[in-house]
């Protein structure tokens, strides 16, 4: 079963850099046209990249439990560590009075958090907190259930996340626990990954069973749109929460996802596979640098209040931080590669 997708990698760099663009040049900007309506609603790369760990993660599962393990914290931490303490000592060399305290940097280096980005080295991180929850949910369930019967965590997984906002319990510490808003996109990927990797083998009514599944985890983001606003509690936590624009791109990034799936196949030469290596290379540095550590260095050149504002020294630092990122990406599939070796032969 081939287990790398090309496209899947270039739509991660996707989400990645439409997250960039809205941070730097959405804060002033009044869409009038298809480029600047995508930097304005670039925080929805967001929702891909959920969707598409929920893809990717499916695959890592037909490993033991100690090598999806050790395969997921050598993907998230050792970079993590590294960039995390970088933006840092740029806060204190640059914007001393918004430095947290010397506790709260060691209590990042953990990335679990409570999703107060006051308390954040850098506000993205939040979303790391979500991956890792739903990495340790999925990996649990497999160890004890099996792959074989994954279906059945996606089934119960969406239910519990439907009937939280059904019941208005969405706000209760198990529904949290339980990512119920963030959860139906894991599962889209999931769903998507289960049912290309075993349609052939599978009878049509098995099949049929899991895309109704998939339909419906599709559209229960819009049902918990709905319930959101309903409920309006005075939360800022406006993730999820959708308006006609949101829901049209929404729809976009489902078939994006379906494309670069299916079509998968037809990247098949040596050059487009590289760029695409390439490219979901830079993705996980450029998600953990770019906010804070590209906002110091704009504000400083440009002044504060500059960050976010479309100008030369905004797109200049843009650039920088994506070749930067490049840079840092050999570096750390090397540094990935070593640690993997030493670290298996101790367990």
């Amino acid at each position: 079963m081939k287990t790398y997708f090309p496209l899947v990698d270039l739509l991660r760099f996707f989400a990645a850099l439409s997250v960039v663009c809205f941070h730097y040049f959405s804060a002033k900007l009044v869409p009038t046209n298809f480029a600047e309506m995508y930097i304005k609603h670039g925080y929805m790369g967001v929702q891909l990249f959920f969707i598409i760990s929920g893809f990717v993660i499916y695959f890592s599962l037909t490993k033991n439990i100690k090598e999806y393990s050790l395969g997921r914290f050598l993907r998230l931490y050792p970079m993590f560590w590294i960039l995390c303490t970088i933006t840092y000592i740029a806060t204190l060399l640059l914007d001393r009075e918004g430095a947290l305290d010397f506790k709260y940097y060691l209590y990042n280096l953990i990335i679990l958090n409570t999703g107060k980005t006051a308390f954040m080295i850098d506000g993205s991180y939040w979303t790391l907190t979500m991956e890792i929850v739903f990495y340790v949910m999925i990996g649990v369930y497999v160890y004890m259930f099996k792959i074989k019967n994954i279906e059945w965590f996606y089934f119960t997984w969406l239910g519990i996340s439907l009937l939280s906002y059904y019941f208005s319990i969405d706000d209760a510490i198990f529904s949290k626990l339980m990512l119920v808003r963030y959860a139906p996109y894991f599962i889209v990927g999931g769903l998507a990954a289960l049912i290309y990797s075993t349609h052939k083998e599978s009878d049509i009514f098995v099949n049929a069973r899991r895309h109704l599944m998939l339909g419906l985890a599709m559209l229960s983001p819009f049902y918990i749109s709905v319930k959101l606003i309903e409920n309006n509690n005075g939360s800022t936590n406006s993730f999820g929460i959708y308006g006609p624009e949101n829901v049209i791109i929404l729809l976009a990034i489902y078939m994006v996802v379906a494309f670069a799936i299916f079509f998968n196949a037809s990247i098949y030469d040596k050059i487009p596979h590289k760029i695409c290596l390439v490219l979901g290379g830079i993705t996980y540095p450029l998600y953990l640098l770019h906010q804070k550590f590209g906002s110091l260095i704009i504000n400083r050149l440009g002044g504060s209040g500059e960050y976010g504002n479309v100008s030369m020294i905004s797109i200049s630092v843009f650039i920088f931080i994506i070749l930067l990122c490049y840079i840092i990406s050999k570096y750390e599939a090397a540094i990935r590669r070593v640690m993997y070796k030493r670290i298996i032969k101790i367990l």
